[in-house]
């Protein structure tokens, strides 16, 4: 299962602008170039690069929340060590959003989020 990167935040282009689902947040969606991408594709709406990766990581069924502890600290995601992993992910993925993309510090601030603000 693939999520939907959808937008990156304020990106120059030709397409309307829209926001997050998540946080809100005004993004800019882009059509996927690959359709096979995993574990992130491009889309024209859904969630920010941020909340992507927070969704990845707290989904227990299709991402990686099953192997968070309950009391997991997000700031854990600054450690090298597991930015290294995630970017083997993305690679070994071929998906559409790069580590170049993702706001760590935004992650970490939009965590504990949990329901959509924009339907």
């Amino acid at each position: 299962m693939s999520q939907r990167v959808s937008m990156k935040p304020n990106a120059p282009s030709e397409l309307k602008p829209a926001h997050c689902k998540r946080c809100g947040c005004p993004c800019q969606g882009s059509p996927s170039q690959k359709p096979n991408a995993r574990p992130f594709k491009k889309a024209l709406r859904g969630l920010c690069s941020a909340c992507v990766v927070c969704v990845l990581f707290q989904d227990v069924d299709g991402g990686l929340g099953f192997a968070l502890p309950d009391d997991f600290d997000p700031e854990g995601l600054r450690l090298p060590h597991i930015q290294e992993q995630f970017a083997r992910v993305l690679s070994v993925g071929e998906s559409e959003l790069t580590m170049e993309q993702i706001n760590w510090d935004a992650v970490i601030g939009k965590w504990r989020l949990n329901e959509p603000t924009i339907h």
